[in-house]
């Protein structure tokens, strides 16, 4: 699944330099915003990790003082840190083609898988029954320090492609070649002939074992090297109702009329300042690369034999000259200016020829390949570059046009008025940013897996983003229109509390009152029931009249004081847990218990009263507990547990007495057995 932004800026760390380009796209076509570059400050022999401080404070004053609010960004790693080639295998399905990947890759890769990270894309071929993969790997330890100076920068890494890559897919671009949208299912005319998928070669050679599988015959985990899978990678946008091209028109499908050099091979040369990336293309607007290459000599050569020649102290100062007072020399030529250094203009020469010469193996080496041709132009780019006479020199002596990438001919491209930069060193840079567009050939990305993931799973999720907004749009709206209501439900929230305290004592009132409703509903109960209540749990209808008067009488209970519960036992044992708004009411409760010698035999509070939260209204409530026995009362010892509800909370304030059920049968002896207690 392609991963596409509407703006997004390619970063381009070089050793002396960095480069940026921000780039968006709408319906017309891509627009390059800005184009902008500084300086590293920092010697080729400086530590690493000076160096990278070094990057990240230079990369993040250019983005405060160019004012870049973009924070996707698309990195590239180094050209010579890759390892690429090129293999056609058998067009078949995709498991099986992924099977023959791997296998390939033990083969081509010179260091172990479980070291490595893998990329692989796959393009068809002019053969029916045949793709080509372009196999890229890399060093896992290398992409580990890389985003670790990527997370220390502060952007949002889209991709992670490779700088070579990046050149060949801004010229790609530049000749209006569209990013081909592959699939592995054959035409239907291919169908009809397909026979069984062969095998891949080697795969089942004598003496090994099938591609994908061990010595023992099982097949191995994925390496974690491959960062990419088959669904991803041949994923291809399907128009509905649109019919299934035949076998012929396939061939003419694919191609693509491109603006400029349709028949031209071009080779692409990118300059900097410690390596030279090489990119070769294909005849007829092909969309796979040829041949990628990255070379060790360059700009910082150049410098250090000016440095040694003209004996210059430092490396800035045979840096200066050589950008100010240094040409190439050519033959039967006198020097263009009189400002030119001429010890320096013969010191750069010899890093010359031996930059030519290994772009002059490069191109042998790709005319050598089966599907190799003769390159017909070549076009530079990069800093050093723009050296002058090295496109003329270069033309002399490799007998090819050479040419330097100065404009962007691409007519859906278009130049922003704050693009003031030099394109001639922003190649790769563009090409980057195109990689996070979506507009490449090459979608080679090293990017950890868990990020892609990251990345994917928010772009399917961006519709919860924009419901999100619109909720939050929806919930300001009701915010600020709701401050009426609000106002409204303010007062007649504060009439209501007005009304509230008035009715309180009326409030409290009614409590008491269906508290001591409670209290008699209870003693009208234990008389309804008769004996099946007062016989068998020892509470006689003048023992609870007895009780009851005492404790309501007002020669015993305070005027503040009120139960909160009663608890009656057969043996005249006597609980009362109560409340009280004065302290000392609870043990003047006790006293005036005390004083009735007649009823009460004993009585006492346990422990001191407790002040407790108020939800009744009187102010402060302390809560006590009073234990006392009542004299004279004789409990009948029956076999039967006393039932459960007939004490505790019976009579408990503001509680209504549960119904209760019919008595049961007879009991033998001829009593009946009162509700919930076992004969």
């Amino acid at each position: 699944m392609k991963r596409r932004a509407r703006r997004c800026i390619g970063v381009d760390i070089g050793s002396t330099s960095i480069k940026v380009a921000e780039l968006s796209q709408d319906r017309s076509g891509v627009i390059v915003q800005r184009l902008i570059q500084s300086p590293l400050d920092v010697a080729p022999d400086t530590p690493a990790e000076t160096r990278w401080a070094a990057v990240v404070q230079t990369l993040r004053d250019m983005m405060r003082e160019h004012k870049i609010g973009t924070r996707q960004a698309v990195f590239a790693l180094p050209g010579h840190a890759v390892f690429v080639r090129r293999v056609r295998l058998p067009r078949t399905s995709e498991e099986r083609l992924e099977r023959i990947i791997r296998f390939e890759a033990r083969q081509q890769i010179p260091f172990p898988l479980e070291q490595t990270l893998l990329q692989y894309q796959v393009s068809a071929t002019e053969v029916e029954d045949e793709v080509e993969v372009l196999l890229v790997a890399i060093k896992r330890d290398i992409v580990d320090n890389y985003m670790g100076l990527i997370r220390r920068l502060g952007l949002r890494p889209n991709r992670l492609g490779v700088s070579s890559f990046a050149l060949f897919n801004f010229h790609m671009f530049d000749k209006g070649i569209e990013p081909e949208e592959f699939t592995l299912e054959l035409p239907p005319a291919a169908k009809a002939k397909e026979a069984p998928a062969p095998a891949a070669e080697g795969e089942k050679a004598e003496g090994e074992k099938p591609a994908g599988e061990t010595s023992e015959g099982e097949k191995p985990a994925k390496p974690a090297g491959f960062t990419a899978t088959l669904k991803n990678l041949f994923a291809s946008k399907k128009k509905p109702a649109q019919p299934e091209p035949s076998a012929e028109e396939v061939p003419a499908a694919a191609e693509a009329p491109p603006l400029y050099g349709a028949e031209e091979v071009r080779a692409y040369v990118n300059i900097g300042a410690s390596t030279m990336d090489l990119a070769i293309g294909r005849a007829g607007g092909s969309r796979v690369i040829g041949f990628a290459r990255s070379i060790p000599v360059a700009g910082h050569q150049m410098t250090r034999s000016i440095q040694e020649r003209c004996r210059c102290e430092t490396f800035a100062e045979a840096e200066r000259i050589k950008r100010e007072q240094t040409q190439v020399l050519l033959a039967g030529r006198a020097l263009a200016s009189d400002r030119s250094n001429e010890q320096a203009c013969r010191a750069i020469m010899p890093i010359v020829d031996r930059m030519i010469s290994e772009i002059r193996r490069s191109l042998d080496f790709y005319i050598s390949q089966p599907d190799g041709m003769a390159v017909d132009r070549l076009v530079l780019s990069g800093g050093q570059a723009a050296l002058p006479n090295l496109a003329a020199y270069m033309e002399e002596r490799l007998g090819v046009p050479v040419e330097v990438a100065g404009e962007i001919h691409n007519p859906t491209c278009r130049m922003s008025d704050r693009a003031d930069g030099t394109l001639i060193n922003h190649i790769v840079s563009i090409g980057m940013a195109l990689h996070g567009l979506g507009a490449t050939c090459i979608a080679i990305d090293f990017l950890p897996e868990q990020l892609k993931g990251w990345i994917e799973f928010k772009r399917k999720n961006m519709y919860v983003a924009a419901q999100a907004a619109l909720l939050a749009g929806m919930l300001a709206v009701v915010s600020i229109t709701g401050d009426r209501m609000a106002r409204l439900w303010g007062r007649q929230a504060s009439d209501m509390a007005v009304a509230y305290a008035a009715a309180k004592p009326e409030m409290d009132r009614y409590n008491r009152a269906q508290a001591k409703r409670a209290l008699v509903s209870g003693l009208v109960f234990s008389l309804l029931r008769g004996p099946a209540v007062s016989d068998v749990v020892g509470l006689d209808r003048n023992y609870v009249f007895k009780v009851l008067a005492l404790l309501q009488s007002d020669t015993v209970r305070p005027a503040d004081v009120f139960y909160e519960e009663i608890d009656i036992g057969p043996n005249g044992e006597l609980r009362i847990d109560g409340r009280a708004e004065q302290f000392n009411s609870a043990a003047a409760l006790v006293t005036r218990l005390r004083s009735r010698k007649d009823l009460v035999g004993t009585a006492e509070l346990v422990g001191a009263p407790q002040q407790i939260p108020d939800t009744t209204g009187r102010g402060r409530l302390y809560k006590f507990l009073v234990n006392a026995q009542i004299k004279g009362k004789v409990s009948q010892i029956v076999p039967t547990p006393t039932p459960e509800g007939l004490r505790g909370t019976l009579w408990g304030p503001g509680r209504a007495p549960a119904p209760a059920p019919a008595p049961g049968p007879p009991a033998p002896g001829g009593r009946a057995t009162p509700p919930g207690v076992d004969s």
